[in-house]
């Protein structure tokens, strides 16, 4: 017991008497009852650690050693009653519940969604086409267009013939396409009684929205249903590199975001800092994609080297409770950071915040700077984190969630709802990182500091945050209704209501962020000032804005509608994201039964 690593077991607690703390195990479902002394030790117990290591934590708080062996006599205690879970049965079962020799099938397609962007589309198909020759891999390349210029389909179809030279497959989807493929589905789900409008929201987006990057991923996932693809932005280059410390070694983690980040004041500094490697990127998707944590030890031949110093007691009692698999994985990227605002600087910790603070000039150039290298070190499995889709795999081979089809970070909103409603589901993050390179130069405006307006995909977020599935229900159908009913009661609700309700919704979202950037100002002292001096700025925004105004209304609705219409599209748009999520397995269903028949959205060129 003494070398042994334990962590707590997943609890919640409720008061008792005086100086005692009733605790509910969540993994055993059995009750316990503590006093204060002994459930203060449980706390501290949050990541795997030897009784040394608990000792050292509780003196660190405050704690005090009489010399009695107290500590050691609780953690033993804590040990006997189940409340910590020994690291060798928390690994030990990882093996249990899944097949090691799980061996998913290969990369099938490489899709890229696309509007509007032809150079960059033919810069894209063309080094991922290159690449992947080189290192003898023939997927087909599917590419879905979502422009609404008239005659796009045919110049595209045009412009992508030549690729097809030397038996390269190409398929395309554009909006004829699509609308085909629509009537396909109710034609398949006739039956089912599914609404046209419905298919049209996933696969078209609103006609108050024109970002509809979702709808074009929702049209990739109905026509791979049953692969395990990559997609990748059409505004790539299939430039892979690696971080200097990379890795072939796993590890499990709980934390928001694993990847460490790197600011650099130009691309040029960035291209001199960076260490491509001719690798096949498909293959490091295919390391951990489909797979169980077993499989991907299995495939990266590191059984030894499984980290998992930064998961939580909520993660273990997932892993305790079902076989999970990397349902997505998703590369780094360098060039481009692909944000729209640098406020997500603040919250950094660990080591990207080390290379963001290492001087105020620095900081000041990432604030300016969008050229970064963000990657993992190793293959890194986590169950609740940022998800990028700019180069990403998914296993397709049964029912996901569908994208937002509207606005921007839709797949964040993807890894949530992936996250709430299929507890099975792991996000992979790949150690290697591909070129993300928009032709025209982007850089962070002088004056883009930190927005405390909400964009569509925040309330969506802080909407889905109120979620609780309906007892028994277990299936990821199942919750994606249950999540669906709660979206189109929110939508169904009078403009007046819904601005009451999307309000109590953000101001316990904003309530859980204020706090989270306290605490990061409380772990680093209030230094350096002129970062701190950003987080207070933010926070006072922050309030005043959740005080003063409506979340209701989408910032990015706001350049070119009123508040009112912007508050109406809002409602329009929740209700009809709930509906698409409570029709979602009819219209994957649909569309897997339809590619069994040969049936596809795309075609081939």
């Amino acid at each position: 017991m003494v070398d042994e690593q334990y962590i707590a077991a997943n609890w919640a607690a409720y008061p008792a008497d005086k100086g005692r703390v009733f605790v509910s195990n969540r993994s055993t479902g059995r009750p316990d009852l503590l006093s204060e002394q002994l459930f203060g030790i449980l706390r501290q117990a949050d990541h795997f650690t030897t009784i040394a290591g608990l000792a050292k934590k509780l003196l660190a708080a405050g704690w005090e050693d009489d010399g009695s062996g107290f500590i050691q006599s609780a953690f033993r205690e804590l040990v006997s009653r189940k409340l910590l879970v020994p690291k060798g049965s928390f690994l030990a079962s990882l093996v249990e519940t899944a097949d090691r020799q799980d061996a998913p099938p290969s990369v099938s397609a490489v899709v890229i969604p696309t509007r509007d962007r032809i150079p960059q589309l033919q810069r894209c198909l063309g080094s991922w086409i290159a690449s992947n020759t080189t290192h003898e891999r023939r997927p087909e390349y599917i590419i879905l267009d979502d422009s609404r210029r008239k005659n796009q389909d045919t110049n595209l179809r045009e412009i992508l013939a030549p690729f097809t030279a030397g038996g390269t497959r190409i398929s395309f989807a554009g909006m004829e396409e699509k609308t085909g493929f629509v009537d396909e589905i109710l034609r398949t789900a006739t039956g089912d009684g599914l609404p046209r409008d419905v298919v049209t929201f996933a696969l078209y987006g609103d006609e108050g929205y024109l970002q509809t990057y979702g709808a074009n991923r929702n049209a990739l996932l109905l026509d791979t249903a049953g692969e395990l693809i990559v997609m990748t932005d059409d505004d790539t280059v299939c430039q892979p590199a690696a971080p200097g410390e990379s890795e072939e070694a796993l590890a499990l983690s709980s934390v928001k975001d694993p990847a460490v980040t790197r600011f650099h004041a130009d691309r040029r500094r960035l291209v001199e800092s960076v260490r491509t490697t001719d690798v096949d990127v498909l293959s490091w998707h295919e390391k951990v994609l489909g797979r169980s944590v077993a499989g991907c030890m299995s495939a990266l031949g590191s059984d030894s080297a499984l980290d998992v110093e930064s998961v939580t007691p909520e993660t273990v009692r997932l892993f305790e409770k079902t076989s999970r698999v990397v349902r997505a994985s998703t590369t780094g990227h360098w060039g481009d950071a692909g944000m729209d605002s640098p406020y997500l600087l603040l919250e950094l910790s660990g080591k990207s915040r080390d290379f963001l603070m290492r001087s105020k000039e620095q900081y000041r150039q990432a604030r300016m700077s969008r050229e970064i290298f963000r990657s993992v070190s190793r293959y890194t499995l986590c169950d609740n984190a940022i998800f990028m889709t700019i180069n990403a795999g998914i296993d397709n081979r049964s029912l996901l969630p569908p994208f937002l089809p509207v606005g921007r970070n839709e797949d964040g909103i993807f890894a949530m709802t992936l996250h709430v409603c299929a507890e099975n589901a792991l996000i992979g993050h790949v150690p290697l990182a591909v070129l993300h390179s928009p032709m025209e130069s982007r850089g962070y405006e002088p004056g883009d500091g930190p927005i405390a307006a909400p964009r569509l995909a925040e309330i969506v977020s802080a909407i889905m945050n109120t979620f609780n599935p309906s007892p028994g229900h277990e299936s990821l159908s199942e919750k994606l209704s249950d999540l669906g009913n709660l979206f189109v009661d929110f939508g169904s609700l009078s403009i007046k209501d819904f601005k009451e309700c999307v309000g109590s919704a953000w101001v316990a979202a904003a309530s859980r962020y204020i706090g989270y950037l306290e605490y990061l100002l409380d772990l680093y002292h209030g230094a350096p000032e002129y970062w701190a001096e950003d987080v207070r700025h933010f926070i006072e925004g922050l309030t005043d804005f959740t005080v003063h105004q409506s979340a209701a209304a989408p910032r990015e609705l706001l350049e070119r509608q009123s508040p009112d219409q912007a508050v109406e599209t809002c409602r329009r748009v929740v209700r009809r994201f709930g509906e698409l999520l409570q029709w979602w397995p009819v219209i994957y269903g649909a569309a897997r039964r339809l590619r069994e028949a040969g049936i596809r959205l795309a075609k081939s060129i």
